[in-house]
């Protein structure tokens, strides 16, 4: 939906993210105000009719066919069918349309709250999940740990080195899959065309699901969750999290020792807050989810060291698919 949003709006996600039950309190109190506002100007409405014809004497005006529209508007099968549609059929399509949109909007905003909770919980991303060297970056699994703190203000680099579509007959661009569906590296977009309708419209009507709605399906990530010493769990994450979208600024063709030809996308990164960095791709929230996601890449952490980047350890051991 982001392309199709104005900018503006972006502020609306920042408020829903920062503080959610707050942000659908206000929004509730506008849904009742503004239902309040309908219902008396329907009372007035209705009051100034009154009111007109208590000064006014009705009179019966005798309509004259002049033509043949005025003849057909007094055909009893064309008043039929005007009543028909006005006051059966148009009524009950609009309460359908109205139902399914109030039961759409509440499993939605269920579902974000939802996912508001989860972020700050240990439901989606745990410390001591990450895998041993080389870090390996899934699109199957809800929060990748990086095993890397972060400083507030500290600057570092994240290479994803992606080795091939893992469908035959994909796109090179294109190494991750939601349920079947070849997606590109930035994320797929949730309307791909009339060629791909079905797949088109359940990805829309599924949009609003996302654990980050503004961002596209299966588009990499990344979390950085605050660390609470004084927490007595293992995990120590503290309530406060910031999740971006990865502002990758280049790609290139690299070859490996092995003569596999791999794409190797870079972003420079400036750490927003402190804490346990997380990766993830974005989709519909919860292990069942993402259990239909296929696609894995090398992830390199680098950190600024005189002016170059110096890599660490797990970036220089090789992973075959």
């Amino acid at each position: 939906f982001e392309p199709l949003l104005p900018t503006y709006t972006k502020l609306w996600f920042v408020a829903f993210d920062e503080s959610p039950f707050a942000f659908f309190v206000i929004v509730a109190v506008i849904m009742l105000l503004m239902a309040i506002s309908v219902l008396l100007e329907r009372i007035l409405r209705d009051r100034t009719r009154q009111l007109w014809w208590s000064v006014l004497e009705r009179k019966s005006i005798a309509a004259k066919p002049d033509g043949a529209l005025t003849r057909l508007r007094h055909r009893r099968w064309y008043q039929w069918m005007l009543q028909f549609l006005k006051w059966r059929l148009a009524p009950n399509l609009l309460g359908a349309f109205m139902a399914f949109s109030v039961i759409y909007l509440g499993l939605v905003t269920v579902a974000q709250l939802y996912f508001a909770l989860a972020e700050r919980s240990t439901i989606f991303c745990q410390t001591g999940s990450r895998t041993a060297a080389p870090l390996v970056y899934s699109a199957g699994n809800p929060c990748n740990d990086t095993g890397v703190d972060l400083t507030a203000g500290e600057k570092f680099r994240m290479t994803f080195t992606v080795d091939r579509p893992v469908v035959a007959g994909a796109p090179a661009d294109a190494p991750w899959t939601d349920d079947g569906i070849a997606s590109p590296f930035a994320g797929r977009p949730s309307w791909r065309g009339l060629d791909h309708l079905p797949e088109s419209l359940k990805a829309v009507a599924a949009a609003p699901f996302r654990r980050i709605v503004p961002a596209r399906w299966l588009q990499p990530l990344y979390a950085v969750r605050e660390k609470d010493p004084e927490r007595k769990d293992a995990d120590k994450l503290g309530d406060r999290v910031f999740v971006a979208k990865i502002p990758f600024s280049t790609r290139r063709t690299v070859t490996n020792a092995d003569g596999k030809v791999s794409l190797e996308y870079a972003a420079d990164i400036t750490a927003p807050v402190s804490g346990r960095l997380f990766l993830f791709a974005n989709d519909v929230g919860g292990q069942a989810a993402y259990a239909n996601n296929r696609g894995t890449a090398r992830v390199c952490i680098m950190f600024p060291k005189d002016g170059n980047p110096g890599k660490r350890k797990e970036c220089l051991t090789p992973i075959h698919h």
